[in-house]
């Protein structure tokens, strides 16, 4: 604390600052020893809110994926005998799975197009074992190892006709694969 006294000389009075002694001089210290102290706990106390909301944030990520295998079981299990109150999210589903599978047969037409662009001599199929994309040519599954049927040329005056889905030997007059559905081009 400051006090304010004259001083006196020939000159005259001036004024005189003068520190008053505290019956604690280190009152100063330990103010601001506690503020640091409470700044350390709101510290730790906002670290501490910032783990447990990550932990819930990890549970709630937990929880949505148990719920989304319990639907998908339900799914699968009442798929032709369910409430009619999921109707809606059956038509859903039906219409995302048929969009997937236009999408992949999308996808296997760009392969199949790549593929007869760099091989020169063919279109590719489908592994029997375990459905991988394989050139014509391929005696081996390069996913699986296991071996590929050898496509035979035909003796006949009729040129033989696979599919380019699972490889499987076309009807001479067939518009789809009667072993996948695949369309026939």
């Amino acid at each position: 604390m400051l006090l304010l006294r004259k001083w006196n000389n020939k000159e005259g009075d001036f004024p005189l600052f003068v520190l008053k002694e505290e019956k604690n001089s280190m009152g100063f210290l330990e103010d601001l020893g506690k503020k640091v102290a409470d700044a350390g706990q709101k510290t730790k106390a906002m670290s501490d809110i910032v783990r447990l909301e990550t932990l819930v944030s990890k549970e709630e990520s937990k929880l949505k994926q148990v719920y989304g295998r319990i639907g998908k079981m339900y799914a699968e299990l009442h798929a032709d005998n369910f409430e009619e109150e999921f109707s809606g999210m059956f038509d859903e589903i039906r219409a995302a799975e048929q969009n997937i599978q236009n999408y992949r047969e999308q996808i296997d037409g760009i392969k199949n197009s790549r593929n007869s662009d760099e091989a020169g001599d063919g279109v590719s199929r489908k592994c029997p074992n375990c459905g991988a994309d394989v050139l014509n040519d391929t005696r081996f599954c390069t996913s699986c190892g296991k071996p590929i049927p050898r496509l035979e040329a035909s003796s006949d005056t009729e040129e033989k006709k696979y599919c380019t889905t699972c490889g499987t030997q076309l009807a001479p007059d067939g518009a789809f694969c009667e072993n996948c559905g695949t369309k026939v081009s």
